[in-house]
């Protein structure tokens, strides 16, 4: 008896939801002969068809998950996530103030720069208009362990990226995962710790600072510092600024407990020479423990270094600074930039650079008129100092109408009327 032809029923799609791409390409099997046919041959078919089927951007929009689910089980690395800034990347108010100019005055055209580092999914969902609920989520936990290698050539998008059910972890990968050497390595952290703008201008050049440092050459990463092991025995995924020190050894840093006091910047009053109504404070300054230039990131953050005398307690107190800081001004007016908005998307040329590199100490002498006779007491301290523009709340009235009558006195009233 002859074999009867075959057929493979697809269940009908909801109203309102485009096929599958797996359905889809069942789809066009219905009806096939498939009987006739040596399994091999339905196989290929299969397997073409299903290459060949769109990829729909639903499918694409879903190929990260919540951080909600990742911490459904790494419940501990979750909240510490929730505390970093790569979590509050998207809802940070100084991001959103200077995002917001940025957007205006290219036309939108800054949302592809912007968008890359501060919600890096937007470079495989392309939600540049931030309508999926995983952009807002800025640097979320399935971005970054989807990224299988990183090519730090290509600016527009350095990541190369793998989402689905199969993460990536430094090390211990307890479920579907693949252990990836990137993840422990700097070159990771310098797809958004690093840029260059057309005209060759550094405006982000932290990773650049640690490959030219000693640490480099001791194979200690960024991860080493900002990603301690914590008393529960898990990376710190708060990404801490201020991190313990370094220049031990790499397993030692590893190993050491997160939150451990540093001095990764230590200011000390040398010595104090006083000759008549002349006083002279001698400071040193040193970058005992950053990998890089302290400061580092954005140009428009600055350190300043304070020097204070007060003659008696309670008395008159002077004040002297320096500040240390990298100076961009526009290439075209020469004037120095007055927001981040204006520096991350205009062309600009280096003014100078004093900033502290890596273990380096400076002696600065800070100089003061006081009288012989009185007693000091002097103080030296180093501040990071930052003006961001925010967008804040403020309270407008506008008089729309109104209406004015004198009112008498009483008595002013009892004499009209007498």
């Amino acid at each position: 008896m002859p074999a009867q032809p075959t057929t493979l029923s697809v269940r009908p799609e909801r109203k309102g939801r485009r096929p599958r791409p797996a359905r889809a390409a069942l789809a066009r099997l219905k009806w096939a002969p498939l009987g006739f046919a040596p399994v091999w041959v339905v196989l290929v078919a299969f397997t073409t068809l299903l290459l060949r089927a769109p990829a729909w951007p639903e499918e694409a929009q879903r190929s990260f998950v919540s951080a909600r689910v990742c911490g459904k089980c790494h419940a501990e690395e979750y909240r510490m996530w929730q505390e970093s800034m790569h979590a509050h990347a998207m809802g940070d108010p100084i991001f959103q103030a200077t995002y917001a100019l940025a957007y205006r005055k290219t036309g939108g055209a800054a949302k592809e720069l912007c968008l890359k580092c501060h919600a890096p999914t937007t470079l495989v969902t392309g939600d540049y208009d931030q309508e999926l609920e995983i952009t807002g989520e800025g640097v979320t936990c399935d971005f970054c362990h989807s990224v299988s290698a990183v090519d730090l050539t290509n600016s527009a998008a350095p990541f190369h990226v793998s989402p689905g059910v199969v993460g990536r972890a430094g090390s211990g990968v307890p479920h579907s995962g693949k252990q990836s050497a990137v993840l422990q390595k700097s070159e990771f952290c310098a797809g958004c710790h690093e840029y260059t703008e057309a005209n060759g201008v550094s405006l982000l050049g932290t990773y650049s600072e640690w490959r030219d440092s000693l640490y480099r050459l001791q194979q200690v990463q960024c991860q080493d510092c900002h990603m301690r092991i914590t008393p529960e025995r898990v990376k710190d995924h708060r990404m801490l600024r201020f991190p313990g020190p370094l220049l031990e050894s790499a397993r030692t840093l590893r190993e050491k407990p997160s939150g451990t006091a540093d001095g990764t910047l230590r200011t000390r009053i040398d010595r104090v020479v006083r000759k008549g109504a002349s006083l002279s404070v001698f400071v040193e300054i040193t970058n005992g423990n950053a990998a890089h230039m302290i400061p580092t990131g954005m140009p428009s953050r600055s350190l300043v270094l304070s020097c204070e005398v007060e003659t008696t307690p309670g008395g008159q107190i002077m004040s002297r600074q320096k500040i240390y800081r990298r100076r961009l001004a526009d290439l075209e007016t020469g004037q120095a930039f007055q927001d981040d908005s204006d520096l991350m998307i205009k062309p600009c040329r280096l003014v100078d650079d004093n900033r502290l590199m890596p273990q380096e100490s400076r002696l600065e002498e800070f100089k003061f008129l006081v009288s012989p006779n009185q007693a000091l007491t002097v103080r030296a301290d180093a501040r990071s100092l930052y003006h961001p523009l925010l967008i804040q709340r403020t309270e407008m009235s506008i008089q729309l109408s109104g209406d004015e009558k004198r009112v008498p006195a009483r008595r002013e009233q009892s004499k009209k009327e007498e």
